[in-house]
C-alpha cells in the first residue's frame, strides 16, 4: 500500500488489499488461495467516514472520497476540486 503526504481519513474507514479467491469451482474458498493487489492513495487526500477501499484501487492527488462509499472494481478514482 502506498499513501502520499497529507492523507487524512475520518473514523471507521477500511483499506483492504486482499481477499480470498472464490472462482475455483473444484475447491472450497479456503483452499482456493488468496489474491492481493496494491492500493495507492495520493497526496492531499481526504477519505470520508465509513469508506471501504478494496484491492487494486488508485486514488489520485487531491481526491475527496465521499463518506460511506465503497470502491471495489473501478481502476482509478480521480481527484476533484484541485
Amino acid at each position: 500500500m502506498i499513501i502520499g503526504d497529507r492523507y487524512e481519513d475520518a473514523h471507521n474507514c477500511s483499506i483492504i488489499t486482499g481477499q480470498h479467491k472464490f472462482d475455483v469451482p473444484d475447491k472450497t474458498i479456503i483452499d482456493s488461495g488468496y489474491v492481493c493487489k496494491p492500493v495507492s492513495i495520493g497526496s492531499d487526500v481526504w477519505i470520508g467516514t465509513g469508506t471501504v477501499i478494496l484491492q487494486g484501487i488508485k486514488i489520485h492527488d487531491g481526491a475527496v472520497v465521499e463518506q460511506f462509499s465503497c470502491y471495489e472494481r473501478c481502476g482509478v478514482l480521480y481527484g476533484c476540486g484541485r
